[in-house]
């Protein structure tokens, strides 16, 4: 069977599964999930759906060899995601990864960058040795269409597996590292005195770029 989106009237929709999540709101006191991805309608689901004005909602009927975006991010998350990194359910084909604990960045640069070639997915992360508060961002995967392929996740699961079999003692390409950004500012202002001492001078834009960063 191919993978199919149909909108039904929501009498009709009872044992299907949504192909959305439901949103609902009430002005004042509450907007939030009603009804999640995938939720199965019941007889007991009608009247709420009838509340927030769906007569009509759409269901997904996924065909064999494809994945909704929500399960294809999750998957990708997971491939990514090593020590010191959490995440949570995927939302609207996306997962976000946060940092666990304090700590600075891992991130394998040339996996991201094999990952983002597969084609319908997308890696994106801060750069190696960012440093990272408790539940700062550190990287998000995300499925771009509603309905992707599963070879292309699995793809990236094969890319994972690779990069653990090269490094056995890093378990995943992505992780939060215990300790503290490298100082290498300070290691260029002593080689600026150093060279002033000896009646040089020297220019280094790099640095100074550095401390204007760590003024701000």
């Amino acid at each position: 069977m191919k993978t199919r989106l149909r909108e039904v009237p929501v009498e009709e929709a009872v044992g299907l599964a949504l192909a959305h999540d439901l949103t609902q709101i009430i002005p004042g006191e509450f907007k939030g999930r009603l009804f999640k991805k995938g939720h199965v309608v019941t007889e007991e689901d009608i009247p709420k759906l009838l509340d927030i004005g769906k007569a009509h909602i759409y269901v997904l009927e996924i065909g064999e060899g494809d994945l909704h975006e929500d399960d294809a991010a999750l998957r990708l998350a997971r491939a990514f995601a090593g020590e010191g990194i959490v995440f949570g359910e995927p939302a609207e084909g996306k997962v976000t990864l946060k940092a666990e604990r304090a700590g600075l960045a891992v991130v394998d640069e040339a996996f991201v960058r094999a990952v983002n070639r597969i084609g319908d997915i997308a890696l994106a992360t801060v750069r190696r040795d960012t440093a990272l508060k408790p539940g700062s961002a550190i990287a998000a995967a995300r499925a771009i269409p509603l309905v992707i392929a599963e070879r292309k996740i699995a793809e990236a699961e094969a890319l994972a597996a690779e990069w653990r079999d090269r490094h056995g003692r890093a378990p995943h390409p992505g992780q939060v590292r215990s300790g503290r950004p490298r100082q290498a500012g300070g290691a260029r202002l002593r080689s600026r005195r150093a060279a002033a001492r000896a009646g040089r001078s020297t220019t280094n834009c790099q640095g100074d770029s550095l401390f204007a960063r760590t003024r701000v």
